[in-house]
């Protein structure tokens, strides 16, 4: 699994990745993963219940995705990352003939969707086949049967079945809070640093950001940001927080200078749309005359009017 933004760039520099990737991601939402559609969209449209009586689970409502017939892929609910398509789809999946001959077979039905053969990473106590293919990963795990019982699991117990299936995972980092990373190296990209100490990600619809480690929090004052857009989004991101918001809909940025009055002050910029409803803000600062050059600079990357107002802070 992609952990660290140095990691996916590395994989996605190498020749040929991303139209291995294409090719494998248009394979798989054919057969029924939806790589690309947000999870609360998924849990609107199927419910959430219960994997197992283990944990929450969405459901996708008809089973073979990825060509394993029968399989019934789910996703673990993330609270933190709502609007973002799963990270992971998961099944346990059993076509019969003990735990050996049901891991060659998923294999091969992977295998022959991939268009490549995987990965060997068999351990001591599991068989463990993987596809590194661009932002998507496809890892098959099958525990040896005795293994697992002799750990005295108490899944495992409750559910004997799951000693002969094998473990699959499909893991995405195709829809993140950053940009799409086929077009990182083309004319459709761009973005801009903003140091720390100059202003800070703004606030709203905030996600976590999968691929750094720290967990989410609301504030982060000092630590600069990026803003950056692609062929179709703009946002910015920070090491904890990052924020996305489609083009399509925003007409100007509105650059706020609160000057110090009953309050100390303080500066926005936010994107705007129709009518100047307010969608989201982008960036803050804690002077009131702190964004200036830095709302020139936005409107310049993002082809956006900059409208300044300014009032007291009361």
């Amino acid at each position: 699994m992609i952990r660290t933004l140095d990691e996916l760039a590395e994989r996605l520099s190498r020749p040929g990745e991303l139209e291995r990737q294409r090719r494998f991601e248009e394979a798989a939402i054919a057969s029924g993963l939806p790589w690309r559609t947000p999870a609360a969209s998924l849990a609107a449209q199927y419910g959430v219940g219960r994997w197992r009586d283990f944990q929450d689970a969405v459901f996708l409502p008809v089973p073979g995705a990825l060509g394993l017939d029968g399989a019934r892929f789910f996703f673990v609910p993330d609270p933190h990352a709502r609007q973002l398509p799963p990270r992971t789809f998961q099944t346990d999946f059993n076509g019969g003939g003990g735990f050996r001959r049901n891991h060659e077979h998923a294999t091969a039905v992977v295998t022959g969707l991939a268009g490549e053969p995987p990965e060997n990473r068999d351990t001591s106590n599991c068989l463990c086949a993987a596809w590194r293919i661009g932002a998507l990963d496809v890892e098959l795990f099958s525990f040896l049967p005795d293994s697992t019982r002799s750990k005295g699991n108490a899944l495992y117990a409750a559910h004997p079945d799951l000693a002969d299936s094998t473990l699959v995972y499909a893991n995405a980092m195709l829809a993140d809070r950053e940009p799409d990373p086929s077009l990182v190296d083309s004319r459709r990209f761009d973005h801009i640093e903003i140091a720390p100490g100059e202003a800070s990600i703004g606030y709203g619809a905030y996600e976590r950001n999968r691929l750094l480690p720290a967990p989410a929090r609301q504030t982060d004052a000092g630590q600069g940001c990026r803003v950056w857009k692609d062929g179709g989004r703009f946002g910015a991101a920070n090491g904890w927080l990052s924020t996305v918001l489609p083009r399509a809909g925003v007409e100007a940025l509105l650059h706020e200078e609160i000057t110090p009055g009953r309050g100390g002050g303080r500066s926005e910029i936010a994107a705007t749309g129709q009518g100047g409803r307010r969608l989201l803000t982008l960036v803050a600062c804690s002077r009131w005359d702190g964004l200036r050059t830095i709302a020139a600079r936005l409107g310049k990357l993002l082809r956006l009017e900059v409208r300044t107002e300014s009032f007291p802070d009361e």
